[in-house]
């Protein structure tokens, strides 16, 4: 073998790893998008079965005040739920946008790669892990 096919041998071998490399990250990001589309259907299912028992529960209220009192912390507490799925899926509809539009899997603040490990476990992550980390800290 010459040196010129060896060469040829090597650049092909090389665009071949980068086409594999290139197949699996879209593969990757086409399970991520389909995980993302999953739970967004799962929380608009969620959050209509929530609006359809609160529609149910705004009759007149029962005679008896135990009842009144249970009635109105079950609404609360349907209410906070909803609050939390709201916003998870105002997460996740922002993250299907960023697939669209780019940006998807780029922290917000430092502008640098999520992890993928991170993205699998958290698909609508839009701050990589340490940033994630200083947020939780500054909570507290």
């Amino acid at each position: 073998m010459n040196v010129s096919t060896a060469k040829n041998l090597n650049v092909e071998s090389d665009t071949k790893k980068e086409q594999t490399n290139m197949d699996e990250k879209s593969f990757e990001l086409n399970d991520l998008i389909i995980a993302l589309e999953k739970k967004q259907s799962e929380l608009q299912k969620r959050l209509k079965a929530i609006q359809e028992d609160k529609t149910r529960r705004s009759g007149p209220l029962d005679a008896s005040i135990d009842e009144q009192t249970l009635e109105q912390e079950n609404f609360e507490s349907l209410d906070a739920i909803e609050n939390v799925e709201l916003n998870e899926l105002k997460n996740i509809n922002k993250a299907l946008e960023k697939v669209k539009n780019g940006g998807f899997g780029i922290c917000e603040e430092y502008g640098e790669q999520i992890s993928l490990k991170r993205l699998k476990v958290l698909p609508q992550a839009s701050l990589c892990i340490t940033q994630a980390s200083l947020c939780i800290k500054c909570a507290q």
